[in-house]
Formats: C-alpha cells, sequence, structure tokens
C-alpha cells in the first residue's frame, strides 16, 4: 500500500510539469458518457429539456455532443478573425 501512496504522489508532482496533453472530442465526449450515466433520472430530464430547448448549432443538442461545445466555440473563428482562436493562448476572450 505503501508503493501505491508513493506512486500516486510521484504522479501529482510529475505530471502538472507536463505540457497539457489535450483530450479531443473524443475524451470530452467519453466523459460526458460516463457524467450523464450517472445522472439521477429528474437531472437527466432537466438537462434534456435544457438541451432541446438551446437552439445554438455548433453542436447537437444532446448532453455528449454538448461537452465539446466550448472548443467548437473558440474554433469558429480559426479561418476569419481568430478573435476567439486566439484568445485560447493569450488568456483573454
Amino acid at each position: 500500500m505503501k508503493l501505491c501512496g508513493f506512486f500516486a504522489l510521484v504522479v501529482a508532482v510529475v505530471l502538472p510539469c507536463r505540457d497539457a496533453m489535450a483530450w479531443g472530442d473524443e475524451g470530452h465526449k467519453v466523459v460526458a458518457v460516463i457524467a450523464y450515466a450517472h445522472l439521477e433520472p429528474a437531472a437527466k430530464k432537466k438537462v434534456d429539456a435544457l438541451l432541446a430547448a438551446d437552439k445554438d448549432t455548433l453542436t447537437a443538442p444532446d448532453f455528449v455532443s454538448r461537452a465539446t461545445w466550448a472548443d467548437k466555440w473558440r474554433d469558429s473563428d480559426r479561418n476569419s478573425t481568430k478573435v476567439r482562436y486566439n484568445a485560447r493562448t493569450t488568456g483573454t476572450s
């Protein structure tokens, strides 16, 4: 058990020092599938109603697709003004 704790400590110290390894759409969607599966039925109903009422077209109006919405919004001007796209590196929006 001590070895496991030591390993966890090493990982906690070393990982933040490395460059971020982005998950991309697939990683976001996997986490969304897991999160949605853990919602209580009443919460699922409320979330589904909110998503159905949202008319944004960047992603499909389902929970899993909306997990990628922020990245889609940020990248939506990648081939034009790049205001949102460049803000990702400067920390401003």
